[in-house]
């Protein structure tokens, strides 16, 4: 029988809760000029402003950490599960579900376009396509260390320095590399994190070892700041143990159709920032994180158990 890791089991249930209830408020983010409401909580703002920080490392930790556990397969074995597990729900959901929610609520960024346009250059080329981002960044994020084999820790070193320093200038490349190499640098914590069982005390070199080469990089003081937070953050969580709490029937059933509300969740809270925008901040909260939050869930629960099951990456 397959061991079930209740660590990653609560981490996934962490990093979908984190990004529901992110998405759930993003209304109230001064930095996100799609919609906007008369409410500006500075508890909200402040707390939309951590989640940023933390969830998308999060993800693709854990990303990196199951890739790991993998028996390493031929690179176009790889090609063909991610392309199935990532790019066909991107397409499908993008496409029929984002995409039609969006029309639906007269979303400013997509009307005075062409069809064509907000496919090609907003949905699939991912300059507006939401939190669809994720996927074909993961997609070829998979690729890049399809070849990964076990080194030796120096070999290991080399590489995480690389992307860190990448990881720094990022920002100067397009959108989709951009994300690559940014996120490429969590995605293979997660992985060093498994195959050398970091101790605590292994971890914190690590990080002693990021904060002294971020600070021998010259860049922005604020995202070298940044960088060392979230890599920090990410290295110091797998030292927790939430084993007790993996084990909770509700968590392990959120656990599992985590990929599904990522997929499904998003696309929903249009209607509630473009219908009713001006509503108290706790029913905002209420509609966008429990009603389409358990709509998702329910959605993901269904698609499972049919033959669709593909539009989520089954």
């Amino acid at each position: 029988m397959k061991k079930v890791n209740y660590n990653i089991v609560f981490l996934r249930f962490l990093a979908i809760v984190i990004v529901m209830f992110g998405h759930s408020i993003i209304i109230y983010d001064p930095n996100w000029n799609l919609f906007s409401s008369v409410y500006a909580p500075n508890s909200l703002i402040e707390t939309k402003q951590v989640i940023n920080i933390i969830q998308m490392p999060i993800w693709f930790s854990i990303a990196g950490f199951l890739f790991y556990k993998v028996k390493q397969k031929e690179f176009f074995a790889i090609l063909k599960s991610k392309f199935k597990k990532l790019i066909i729900p991107f397409l499908i959901i993008g496409l029929l579900y984002l995409l039609p929610i969006r029309y639906l609520v007269h979303y400013q960024n997509y009307i005075n376009n062409s069809l064509l346009y907000n496919i090609f250059h907003n949905i699939i080329l991912g300059f507006d396509n939401g939190h669809l981002w994720y996927l074909p960044t993961l997609f070829f994020i998979f690729l890049l260390f399809s070849k990964y084999s076990k080194k030796n820790k120096y070999i290991s070193m080399l590489i995480f320095i690389i992307l860190i320093v990448l990881n720094i200038y990022s920002n100067h490349f397009n959108y989709y590399l951009s994300h690559i190499c940014y996120y490429s640098l969590f995605f293979y914590i997660g992985i060093i994190i498994k195959q050398y069982n970091l101790s605590h005390s292994y971890s914190c070199y690590y990080g002693l070892l990021i904060i002294i080469i971020l600070f021998l990089i010259p860049a922005n003081n604020s995202n070298t700041l940044l960088l060392i937070i979230q890599i920090l953050f990410t290295l110091s969580i797998y030292q927790l143990d939430f084993t007790s709490l993996g084990k909770i029937n509700i968590i392990n059933k959120i656990s599992a159709n985590s990929y599904g509300l990522y997929l499904l969740h998003s696309p929903l809270i249009y209607i509630t920032f473009s219908y009713l925008p001006n509503i108290n901040p706790l029913l905002m909260i209420l509609i966008n994180f429990i009603v389409w939050g358990s709509l998702s869930y329910f959605l993901t629960f269904v698609l499972r158990k049919t033959r669709f099951k593909f539009i989520i990456g089954e």
